[in-house]
């Protein structure tokens, strides 16, 4: 197994991360958000109305982690909760028209970085590299977590 590459595609999936962290970072700072604060802000926009417990699911984050996301989110006035007709004790998050242009502003940056970021690709790196990473995130877990 050590001969095989697991540990560079580990260690160059983590450097990446932490990269792409600071690269959204910088990207939504003029929106006042992080880029977790962002990733949750388009979460909600994208499946909206959804629950908090749905949003630390979908994106594998912690519970007390999401809720000071939402706090930050809600007092920006860029998500609003409303009470659910189905279950009146759950509370649903949605976007407000604010946060929908912050979302789309944001995607729209995004974007453009990304063009400029892989442009260097082949067609054929591109779809290698997304088919792969697409394994790796179906996997969810290592296993024995």
């Amino acid at each position: 197994m050590a001969g095989n590459g697991s540990g560079r595609i580990v260690k160059n999936l983590l450097r990446l991360g932490a990269s792409l962290q600071r690269q959204g970072d910088r990207l939504m700072k003029k929106h006042g958000l992080t880029q977790q604060q962002f990733v949750t802000l388009k979460e909600i926009q994208e499946k909206g109305p959804v629950t908090q417990k749905d949003v630390c699911s979908d994106l594998l984050l912690e519970k007390s982690n999401v809720s000071k996301i939402v706090s930050k989110l809600v007092s920006a006035n860029l998500v609003r909760m409303k009470r659910s007709l189905k279950d009146g004790r759950a509370t649903l998050l949605v976007t407000t028209q604010k946060g929908e242009g912050v979302v789309n502003s944001g995607m729209e940056e995004f974007e453009a970085w990304n063009r400029r970021w892989l442009e260097s690709l082949s067609s054929r790196d591109l779809k290698n590299a997304a088919h792969a990473l697409e394994k790796l995130a179906a996997i969810k877990e290592p296993p024995g977590e």
